[in-house]
């Protein structure tokens, strides 16, 4: 019994991201700085290796920032893109610290 139960454990992380690709995380944030109104390609950290936790992130620079919750990025839901692997937002504002906090963000491709 105790096996069946840790095997089940096992595939929990997995439950999140078991169909769609891993990418591979940079740990180097791009320096503090304005980003002015562009498309940005966002994913939902379960599917990124480093992170491998839902959660909104952006890239930028071939690093995966944190949206914070706060300003537009408040609305967002928890996992706003998990399981919609290449989508992609119309995003605004500032990297502050090594996230992104966004004045404003709108998905265009979930």
């Amino acid at each position: 019994m105790k096996h069946l139960l840790l095997t089940a454990l096992l595939f929990l992380p997995a439950a999140c991201n078991s169909e769609t690709e891993v990418a591979s995380a940079v740990s180097a944030a791009p320096a503090d700085q304005v980003i002015k109104r562009s498309v940005q390609s966002v994913e939902c950290g379960c599917t990124i290796e480093g992170i491998m936790k839902c959660g909104n992130y952006l890239s930028l620079e071939g690093a995966y920032l944190p949206i914070a919750k706060e300003g537009a990025g408040a609305d967002l839901g928890p996992m706003e893109w998990c399981g919609q692997p290449g989508s992609t937002a119309e995003v605004e504002g500032n990297v502050e610290d090594g996230k992104f906090v966004a004045s404003y963000i709108k998905t265009v491709k979930p």
